[in-house]
């Protein structure tokens, strides 16, 4: 790989390799270089199946795979019925601490869709797809096809993908720092197209400030870069600090929100730790390690087998702030943690996937280089990586229920000997999902409970606080522990003792209540509940 200062001022930069493959072998050789020289004629059609498959699989999850907490308070956040009114729900009690700005895009969606589960995830659906796109646009910047090729499947196989169609912002928060370094790649490039290059670059920073609290973390790489850009020419783009500036401090205009959602962090749910360094790594690679492992050993045996192949494609010309600013992206889990520590207060390895980014770019490049620039090495990689993906994700599809939640919660046979008494789950998110798919019968009897002293069992605020927003916002049966104990001294428990989120029965444990083990529920323990005194 040469890392240049720009293409400008990099002299004799060769681009990206278009002629035919050569090949020893007559017969295969003349059909592989036929095979190779059609995916490059037909590179926008192979790119366009690339997407519809990537398309697919998230449609298809989006349909298929239950909803999680987080999911419902978007969906109770979107149904606010006007952006007015969910500005407000935000700005009072919200349900979601994120800015407003993927909210916003999910209330309209819901508007042309319908208030449904699939409707909420359709924007991260295809917020994913056009990150990939942009991706691979970026990535045939400074190769070839088959490289491109090569971040797409990656971008299958990463761990990140389970983000693309799940109803939270990190998708659209992913799409947009890909557009803002896509834009800004240009810029150093070249000149061309260079207003619309600078007002890509401003809503992409402008998007992701919106739309997560560590969206902003995308602008160190590209401050870095720009930086060394301007070292190199000896001149300040003040465009392109304008539109970095600018669509940095659109975050001002969400600061109004930040009042209410730092309640949460208080006394947060989880804290920043130097584990979750390797924890973001583990989170985006882990998946694509078997592809890796599979590629690697099969390259091993044919270099042993038929010897190194001469290089067919050209040596990668980067410039070097790209390059910086890439390395950068990749190493952002660390500035994420320490944000994290200092600031926030708390930190989860999802709020930094920004480093899927630089991390999918580098390990395709290491890959080309791995297998000595060969177009039918390259090719055979793609195969292996994209369809060792390809299999991991229909596996997963294929474990899912059909049906969903309403076919898990169906059997509610392990209450029937008592029908008459309420039925409490032990955490919120079990609440939503019996209130969304639960049989009528089970909906009816279901109370969820709610007290201070969940705060000094759980050692977080985050249920509480969930609770009574939801208590404020929506009509879900949510009462005071004591005022239901004072009604109803028999009931069912649905859920673990010591879940990170269960409360309910430990509570119940202080009290010296009798507990008995009924059976079980959707794969949760049922409890029968029995308290020897009317208030707690």
């Amino acid at each position: 790989m040469e890392i240049g200062r720009s293409r400008t001022c990099c002299a004799g930069r060769i681009g990206p390799s278009t002629g035919p493959t050569r090949l020893s072998s007559p017969p295969l050789g003349h059909a592989l270089s036929i095979l190779d020289s059609l995916i490059r004629r037909q590179e926008n059609l192979v790119l366009s199946v690339s997407l519809i498959v990537i398309t697919a699989f998230s449609l298809l999850f989006a349909w298929r795979r239950p909803f999680w907490m987080d999911e419902y308070l978007v969906l109770q956040t979107a149904l606010a019925g006007s952006p007015t009114a969910l500005w407000n729900l935000m700005k009072g009690a919200p349900l979601s601490v994120d800015p407003p700005l993927f909210h916003f895009l999910v209330l309209y969606f819901l508007r042309i869709f319908g208030p449904t589960e699939f409707g909420t995830r359709l924007p991260s659906v295809l917020a994913y797809t056009l990150m990939s796109l942009l991706l691979y646009r970026f990535v045939r910047k400074y190769a070839d096809v088959y490289t491109g090729l090569a971040v797409l499947a990656l971008c299958l196989a990463c761990g990140t993908f389970q983000y693309a169609y799940e109803a939270r912002p990190y998708a659209l928060v992913l799409a947009a720092d890909t557009l803002a370094l896509l834009c800004w790649s240009n810029i150093v490039d070249t000149q061309h197209n260079r207003k619309l290059a600078l007002s890509g670059l401003f809503l992409g920073v402008a998007i992701a400030v919106g739309s997560h609290w560590f969206g902003g973390l995308v602008l160190v790489p590209l401050v870095f870069g720009e930086v060394v850009r301007n070292w190199q020419t000896r001149k300040i783009d003040v465009g392109v600090w304008a539109a970095l500036v600018v669509g940095g401090t659109t975050v001002v205009a969400y600061l109004p929100l930040l009042k209410a959602a730092s309640e949460y962090q208080s006394l947060p749910w989880r804290e920043a730790h130097l584990g979750d360094i390797f924890g973001t790594f583990q989170l985006v690679m882990q998946p694509c390690l078997v592809p890796l492992t599979v590629l690697m050993v099969i390259l091993a045996l044919a270099r042993f087998m038929f010897g190194t192949p001469p290089p067919e494609l050209e040596r990668p010309s980067i410039p070097s702030p790209v390059f910086i600013c890439v390395v950068l992206l990749a190493l952002t889990p660390f500035l994420g943690v320490l944000v994290g520590r200092l600031v926030s207060h708390s930190f989860h390895p999802r709020y930094v996937l920004l480093c899927t980014i630089g991390l999918l770019f580098l390990v395709s490049l290491t890959i080309r280089k791995a297998v000595g620039r060969s177009a039918v090495w390259m090719g055979l990689s793609v195969l292996i990586i994209g369809g060792c993906a390809t299999l991991h994700q229909y596996r997963q599809l294929s474990s899912l229920p059909f049906g969903g939640d309403a076919s898990i919660l169906a059997d509610v046979s392990v209450f029937s000997a008592e029908p008459s008494l309420p039925i409490v789950p032990s955490d919120i998110e079990l609440l939503l999902r019996l209130e969304a798919h639960g049989p009528a019968s089970l909906r009816t009897r279901c109370v969820y409970a709610t007290d201070p002293s969940s705060v000094r069992i759980l050692h977080h605020n985050t249920e509480l606080l969930y609770t009574r927003a939801l208590r404020r916002w929506t009509r879900l049966p949510i009462r005071d522990l004591s005022s239901f104990l004072s009604v109803y001294p028999r009931f069912y428990v649905i859920g673990p003792i010591n879940g990170t989120r269960d409360w309910v029965v430990r509570r119940m444990l202080e009290e010296h209540a009798d507990i008995a083990l009924q059976g079980a529920f959707a794969g949760e323990p049922v409890y029968l509940v029995t308290v020897n005194h009317a208030q707690p």
